[in-house]
């Protein structure tokens, strides 16, 4: 096996096959025919998965860390040959449980769900039409007053640093997003839930 450079794999997202699984949570599988670590994969063992690697390389490590994002490949192109971190924003739908109807969400909530890597802070959209759209980090969360499209345009994180990640409310809301960041031309790509066991 290759050994990969991890530098050059920093924000990228990448189909990579799960050989298997290392814990409950862990897995080991193959990009190419170099081995990589995938949290959140020991399910799908034989399957490819769409994984996120970290904009954080750890140097003590040989092996390059990845985050599942999703095992379905639906929403990528026959041809996929990976994404570089400015080429695609991950979304999500929260739950019907935790919907919070149009208060924003905390970054403890988003955590309890998803794992795409390192977020600095994710964009929470309300329901359409409402003033509700908020930037959530850990420590804060500022409400936005500009339409969706210059939210996309202006308040996702630099790409080079962390994952640029949208959540939405409905359904209809998850397809308004998706149109606009198709015309910002960038990949909208669908993280799978996860819970914390």
């Amino acid at each position: 096996m290759r050994e990969i450079n991890q530098k050059s794999l920093r924000g990228r997202l990448e189909r990579v096959k799960i050989e298997r699984a290392l814990s409950s949570r862990c897995a080991k599988g193959l990009l190419d025919d170099s081995e990589v670590l995938i949290n959140g994969a020991s399910e799908y063992v034989g399957q490819n998965c769409l994984v996120r690697f970290d904009h954080r390389v750890n140097p003590s490590k040989n092996t390059p860390i990845s985050y599942l994002v999703n095992s379905d490949f639906s929403q990528v192109p026959n041809k996929f040959e990976g994404y570089a971190s400015s080429d695609y924003v991950l979304f999500g739908v929260w739950p019907t449980g935790i919907k919070n109807n149009n208060a924003p969400h905390d970054y403890a909530e988003f955590t309890q769900l998803y794992d795409p890597g390192f977020v600095a802070f994710f964009l929470d959209i309300g329901s359409l039409g409402s003033k509700n759209k908020y930037l959530i980090s850990k420590r804060k969360e500022v409400q936005l007053e500009n339409t969706l499209g210059q939210i996309i345009g202006r308040s996702l994180p630099d790409p080079d640093r962390s994952s640029r990640v949208i959540m939405t409310k409905t359904l209809r809301d998850r397809d308004l997003v998706i149109e606009k960041l198709i015309q910002k031309g960038l990949y909208p790509i669908e993280m799978e839930p996860w819970l914390k066991k």
